[in-house]
């Protein structure tokens, strides 16, 4: 997979980070740069740990399912793309768009796992391609750590408006992934 695929992939899984922080950041009465940093640091870990989870766990399974991996790499990032968009264009009811309130390391953790799901099944179908998983892990992990960090010093001002938007658009970007890992363009 080449470098720029990786770089699409990390654009694509960092919006969910991205509107996680904003909505970290409008929560603070004063957003402070190291506050941004942490939440920034703790988004971006577990973005770059889960796709490693995933991978080892794909790998493992690679033998079983080598001669219809593609298919599976297309199931999979199409899926996650398909259920940003649909997850962005719902109504915003109070019980979906709220986050736990507060910033504690606990809290962050629980976040940053909870939107990182889709990175861990990433990881599944990275295990399928031509991939080194550390690069992967780190282009994965450090733009989300600048995306998460940008989103909590800007969330009060922008949340409503990017929130939407950042999903959609990382859904489009995994899909279209998806169908060029399907049709082997990498």
């Amino acid at each position: 997979m080449s470098f720029i695929s990786l770089l699409m992939l990390s654009i694509a899984m960092s919006a969910d980070a991205f509107a996680a922080s904003v909505a970290q950041g409008s929560q603070l009465d004063k957003v402070r740069f190291s506050e941004a940093l942490r939440i920034g640091l703790v988004f971006g870990l577990a973005e770059a740990a889960c796709p490693v989870l995933g991978w080892a766990l794909g790998h493992t399974a690679r033998p079983f399912v080598e001669s219809y991996s593609h298919w599976l790499t297309l199931a999979i990032l199409s899926g996650i793309g398909v259920s940003l968009i649909v997850d962005a264009l719902k109504p915003a009811s109070p019980r979906r768009s709220r986050l736990p309130s507060g910033n504690s390391l606990p809290i962050l953790v629980a976040i940053s796992l909870a939107i990182s799901l889709d990175a861990f099944s990433l990881g599944m179908s990275l295990a399928f391609v031509e991939v080194n998983i550390i690069v992967a892990a780190m282009t994965l992990g450090l733009p989300t750590v600048l995306i998460s960090i940008i989103g909590t010093l800007i969330g009060k001002a922008i949340k409503r408006v990017v929130d939407q938007g950042a999903q959609i658009l990382g859904g489009v970007i995994l899909i279209f992934v998806g169908v060029l890992v399907f049709f082997d363009k990498f």
